[in-house]
């Protein structure tokens, strides 16, 4: 049986507050440090800083929900039970807001993952057209390329803008349960939903993603199946 996962919504995005600044890591900035070792001229850092020396500032950090797609190939294993592995596309994107309304730094970070699920089924009912389920697994991601884009506004404007790479991108490994529903639309095709929960292990030096600041969570996964068994 060959799936495609189509989609994979989770319950909600994620959002992390601090006092002062911070970045997009989550660590707070040394605010200290960088009025002795920053040159005050046409440092767009320092501006922020300047202007908003009176100011309240915090850092906000909102994790989008991520974004999925797959292939997945299951073999039965007799009228209950089926195996099986695949290949998942994951996409997560992280914004920065640290400052004022008018004088902030801001930051978008986005990481794109290729994992590789295994699953196991076991059937408890089958009626006509419908086929009800329950699953559960295990899910290695690698991070496959990453990138960091921070932008210095001043008064609105953007004064400066840098692009950089992520170079650690350890493996993620999760784990996850849910129920599904099948229902056979054509001869060889069905449609499927399966709304459940995951847990994903917090790696060390991992980039801060929804997977870390919100390890458990619940989701659905729908899409489409070519029926081969």
């Amino acid at each position: 049986m060959l799936s495609m996962l189509t989609g994979n919504a989770t319950s909600n995005s994620a959002e992390q507050q601090f006092p002062g600044y911070a970045s997009i890591s989550g660590q707070p900035m040394n605010v200290e440090e960088v009025w002795t070792t920053t040159e005050y001229e046409d440092d767009p850092l320092m501006e922020i800083l300047l202007a908003n020396q009176s100011k309240p500032v915090e850092a906000r950090i909102r994790h989008k929900i991520p974004v999925t797609f797959g292939l997945s190939l299951y073999y039965n294993l007799g009228k209950r039970w089926g195996i099986g592995t695949g290949v998942n596309y994951t996409k997560l994107a992280s914004e920065l807001h640290s400052g004022s309304g008018t004088n902030y730094i801001k930051g978008d970070q986005t990481v794109h993952y290729i994992g590789i699920p295994v699953q196991v089924n076991y059937n408890v009912i089958r009626k006509g057209r419908f086929t009800g389920y329950v699953t559960g697994g295990a899910l290695l991601e690698k991070p496959v390329s990453g990138s960091i884009t921070t932008n210095y506004i001043v008064n609105d404007e953007v004064k400066e803008t840098i692009k950089e790479k992520l170079d650690h991108k350890p493996l993620q490994f999760s784990v996850n349960t849910a129920v599904g529903l099948q229902l056979k639309v054509i001869d060889k095709f069905g449609i499927y939903a399966e709304p459940g929960i995951g847990y994903h292990f917090k790696g060390d030096n991992a980039p801060n993603t929804i997977y870390k600041e919100k390890p458990l969570h619940f989701n659905v996964k729908f899409g489409v199946r070519l029926l081969l068994d």
